[in-house]
């Protein structure tokens, strides 16, 4: 069924050939990470290029920076793969977040503080003539 809907989404498209097997079997590894993930060889740019069944109205994901299919490619679907990496990209946006809010809450109390600095200074001769 899933070569039936890869072939049918690159059925305008005969300088995409999909790769359903080879070596080190990176076709079948990067569907474990996400099943709508496929990899195309194109022709025309004599590159691997990773493709999604999601993606509308081209399918391209990803161009492979690399010669060959390898444990790189693996990697760096999984580096893309939001739906796996969502809980810990909202925690890093968390952390993140509260960082920032540290970090204006300690401008503000050192631009508080110079402020009153500089005021008490200001004052303080006025203070010995009253």
């Amino acid at each position: 069924m899933f070569k039936y809907e890869v072939a049918k989404r690159l059925e305008n498209q005969p300088f995409l050939i999909p790769i359903f097997s080879d070596v080190h079997d990176i076709s079948r590894r990067i569907r474990e990470v996400d099943p709508t993930l496929f990899i195309c060889f194109n022709t025309v740019h004599n590159r691997y290029e990773v493709h999604c069944l999601e993606h509308y109205p081209d399918t391209a994901a990803w161009i492979v920076s690399f010669r060959e299919l390898d444990r790189r490619t693996i990697l760096r679907a999984r580096k893309n793969n939001v739906l796996a990496r969502g809980d810990l990209i909202f925690r890093e946006v968390d952390r993140r977040n509260a960082t920032l809010k540290e970090s204006m809450r300690r401008q503000r109390s050192n631009d508080l503080d110079a402020l009153a600095r500089e005021t008490r200074s200001m004052f303080k001769p006025l203070a010995w003539e009253l």
